[in-house]
């Protein structure tokens, strides 16, 4: 292969020829060869059978695996790589790992919304009107004004921001956590990618405090609505747990976008029988697929998702937008977006 030719294998089952037609387009350089293999177990090989690969775009990393010199980069089609940092390439200097932060950020939030509508209007009570077949007497109905109550989100990236533009377009006050802008080292931070469709939209000037993630404390007890959206790490596994629920209000709702671990389902569950806590949301759990023996799902109040919050038609849109801008800036040298920190882990 010559020199100047950069040899891209491309195995995410879910891109159909116009995605690859669009990936291929960036440049005459590229040489995009389509993986058979997707799993993540299975790519390591396909990787040395095609020799060299310069550059993946997969789901995430391959393990096993082992480095011919070639592999200098990995766009993942994933936001956390929690599940993955077992992988040989996370240790490997010589490789770039990126993540897809920003792609699932509308749909994501939309999901959070659409829950947070449920508890606030009052749906299931309305919605047993048709099971039930009985008028309900007005009074039973709670519905509530979502302006003027405070939406917490733990964790402001690119999920927790879609979250806190929708709940400011409704008036609610945002208070948010976040960990430091600067990267392990000092050095800037990280560029993030931001598909045109949300970067076109016109900013909101709602009620908005960003506070540092050791305020956790503060955000559970002046919020009305959770939303748990923070990377999954040694410091976050089990943040709510029974000490963080019985600082929550006990008219507040807890909703999961993240990973299952940060939750304590468990204490969850007592919280919820208990009526200490209002209601919840879990997209994410702890053990999945989630068996169909768990309490979660005979909990009072408690909304359940096989963590779909993330799945919409214009994904793989989505991940090629990011893939294509991400493979422009790699032949030009340029620094890539979303590049993952191998000290915290995202």
């Amino acid at each position: 292969m010559s020199s100047d030719v950069t040899r891209v294998m491309v195995a995410l089952a879910g891109l159909n020829a116009d995605h690859l037609a669009r990936i291929r387009s960036v440049s005459p350089r590229l040489d995009v060869i389509v993986a058979s293999r997707t799993a993540l177990s299975e790519l390591g090989a396909a990787l040395a059978t095609n020799a060299p690969v310069e550059v993946l775009l997969s789901d995430g990393l391959p393990h096993p695996w082992r480095s011919d010199g070639s592999l200098r980069w990995v766009q993942s089609a994933s936001v956390g790589l929690d599940q993955q940092v077992h992988s040989p390439i996370w240790t490997d200097p010589r490789v770039i790992v990126t993540t897809a932060s920003g792609v699932y950020g509308a749909a994501i939030s939309q999901w959070v919304l659409a829950v947070i509508l449920y508890f606030a209007v009052g749906l299931d009570e309305q919605l047993a009107f048709r099971r039930t077949r009985q008028w309900p007497a007005q009074a039973t109905l709670r519905s509530r004004l979502l302006a003027g109550q405070t939406l917490g989100i733990l964790g402001y990236g690119s999920i927790g921001r879609e979250c806190a533009r929708l709940g400011r377009a409704l008036g609610m006050r945002v208070i948010a956590t976040r960990s430091g802008g600067q990267v392990a080292g000092g050095t800037p931070p990280v560029e993030r990618f931001e598909p045109r469709s949300v970067a076109q939209r016109s900013p909101l000037c709602g009620p908005l405090e960003i506070l540092p993630g050791s305020e956790a404390g503060r955000v559970l007890s002046e919020s009305d609505y959770v939303v748990i959206a923070a990377p999954l790490t040694d410091q976050t596994r089990g943040l709510i747990g029974r000490p963080a629920l019985q600082t929550m209000r006990p008219t507040a709702i807890v909703i999961n976008v993240s990973r299952g671990e940060l939750v304590d389902e468990e204490a969850l569950v007592e919280a919820l029988a208990a009526h200490t806590l209002a209601g919840g949301a879990l997209d994410v759990f702890a053990r999945e697929p989630l068996p169909a023996e768990s309490p979660l799902f005979d909990a009072p109040n408690l909304l359940l998702s096989p963590h779909a919050s993330g799945a919409f038609r214009e994904l793989w849109d989505l991940v090629v937008e990011l893939f294509c801008t991400n493979l422009e800036r790699y032949l030009a040298g340029r620094p890539l977006l979303n590049v993952a920190d191998r000290e915290r882990g995202y």
